[in-house]
C-alpha cells in the first residue's frame, strides 16, 4: 500500500490523531447508516467532512465528504460505498509526520 506522508500543522497537530479517530469512526457508522437507508444523516456527514477536512490538513477528506453528500442526497447505495472505501483507504495510507518543535517553522521565513 502507498503511504502518505502528512505533515501536521504545529498549531493543530496534537488535535489530529482524535480528527482521524473519528474519521474512522465515521466509516463504520456510515456502512450501518447505509444498511438502515438513513441517506439523511449519510449526507449530514458528508457535509461535515466536506468542512472539516481541508481544515485539519486532509484534502481528501473533504473530496471524500463531497462525493457523500452527493451519493446520499441520491440515494445512490454504490456510491456510499465506494466514498467510505476511498476515505478507509486513505485514511489507512496516512502517515502523520509531527513538526519538530527544534526546527523553525517555515511559514516565518521571508
Amino acid at each position: 500500500m502507498k503511504r502518505t506522508e502528512l505533515l501536521l500543522d504545529p498549531g493543530i497537530a496534537d488535535l489530529v490523531p482524535r480528527y482521524v479517530r473519528g474519521r474512522r469512526d465515521d466509516v463504520a457508522e456510515i456502512r450501518d447508516l447505509v444498511v438502515r437507508d438513513q441517506y439523511g444523516e449519510i449526507e449530514r456527514r458528508g457535509h461535515q467532512m466536506a468542512g472539516s477536512g481541508s481544515a485539519f490538513g486532509f484534502a481528501i477528506v473533504s473530496l471524500v465528504g463531497l462525493r457523500l453528500e452527493s451519493a446520499a442526497r441520491q440515494r445512490d447505495r454504490a456510491g456510499v460505498l465506494a466514498a467510505i472505501w476511498w476515505l478507509e483507504e486513505y485514511l489507512d495510507s496516512v502517515v502523520l509526520v509531527y513538526p519538530d518543535p527544534e526546527s523553525p517553522d517555515d511559514r516565518s521565513r521571508g
